[in-house]
């Protein structure tokens, strides 16, 4: 008996819960909605800065570009069409991607940066090219936009 009256009570109590409040405050936002809005209230995506429009403007590798994105002043990250064939270093790509890169870490001198960092994303996300300050293992020298 017992179980039966907290089970009817437990019942009431969620459709009286469903059913208050004001049905025009209803949240109608899709969940990427929701996440986006999270995303730029977030404290972490206070500082970043689309830098899309300032950074292709005139560039030949703009239509490549599908945005880049300053997260301090010194760093940015930039998502672009570009798929690597992964045939050998110095592909038409790879020499893109590269543009890309040394024309992004120029506008980041540009602007004051002292140690530039970038990274540049194929279409896939993963890293295609990449500038930093110092040496990535053999991979990536320092100073010198290269494939990664």
């Amino acid at each position: 008996m017992r179980n039966t009256i907290a089970l009817a009570t437990l019942a009431t109590t969620a459709l009286l819960t469903g059913c208050s409040g004001d049905e025009t405050s209803e949240d109608t936002r899709t969940a990427g909605e929701v996440a986006a809005s999270a995303y730029a209230e977030s404290p972490e995506a206070a500082d970043d800065v689309d830098l899309t429009a300032d950074l292709t403007v005139g560039q030949p590798w703009a239509d490549a570009v599908t945005s880049a994105i300053q997260t301090d002043p010194n760093r940015v990250e930039v998502d672009t069409t570009i798929v690597d064939p992964r045939g050998e270093n110095g592909s038409p790509e790879a020499q893109q991607a590269i543009a890309i890169c040394q024309g992004t870490v120029a506008w980041l001198q540009e602007q004051g940066a002292v140690e530039p960092h970038v990274r540049v994303m194929e279409a896939d996300g993963t890293t295609f090219a990449v500038y930093s300050q110092t040496a990535v293992g053999d991979l990536v020298p320092a100073q010198e936009c290269s494939e990664y």
